[in-house]
């Protein structure tokens, strides 16, 4: 399945051809083919996907889900380490979508706590919606879903060097699978990592 998904990427089919192909595959087996997908395979995967329809709040986080609970994306990335991992996410009262990164390591760096945003102004040609750790979310203690760890900001502790000052801008790749692209700020301004991931929401 993996190597199908490597030659949809990397030939001459569209990304709309790569998500009917994901589509059809069970559950069980749509991830087993993200998971086999290295850096390069992202990066292309990426770059085809900014033909997609623009993706939506509504597509991480659906509007009928109750404020404090949570929807889960389970999460590959191009990097050496921590290359799996989740990025569940929630809603607050006020209808900010904020989530963290719940990975093996996260004791040491933190959290990665998050705020799901739409894109605005040079920001939408990089992907339609960003997960943007430069915002520290701010629920009440009742909107935290059970089990989250405490909300810290991102310049605090180890997760400085991780989340601080970084943004992932996401694109469709299927139904209920996205991918992201990070970028830092440094010396003022924003810059590409070349570092990639893959999400896939639970249940979809």
């Amino acid at each position: 399945m993996t190597m199908d998904l490597k030659a949809h990427i990397h030939g001459p089919g569209t990304i709309g051809e790569i998500a009917a192909y994901l589509e059809n595959l069970p559950p069980a087996q749509r991830w087993a083919a993200i998971d086999g997908l290295n850096k390069k395979d992202q990066r292309t995967l990426f770059l085809k996907a900014e033909a997609s329809d623009p993706l939506t709040l509504d597509d991480f986080l659906p509007p009928e889900c109750p404020v404090g609970k949570a929807t889960r994306h389970a999460g590959k990335n191009s990097l050496p380490l921590f290359r799996l991992f989740e990025k569940p996410m929630a809603r607050t009262g006020d209808g900010t979508i904020f989530g963290y990164n719940h990975q093996s390591m996260q004791g040491l760096i933190g959290p990665g706590y998050f705020v799901l945003r739409e894109a605005q102004g040079e920001e939408i040609a990089r992907g339609a919606v960003v997960v943007d750790y430069h915002q520290t979310p701010e629920p009440q203690r009742s909107e935290l879903p059970d089990g989250w760890p405490p909300v810290k900001p991102n310049w605090s502790g180890l997760q400085y060097f991780v989340y601080h000052n970084t943004r992932d801008y996401m694109r469709r790749v299927a139904p209920g699978i996205t991918i992201g692209s990070a970028w830092k700020t440094m010396f003022g301004s924003e810059k590409s990592l070349n570092s990639y991931f893959l999400l896939m929401r639970q249940g979809s």
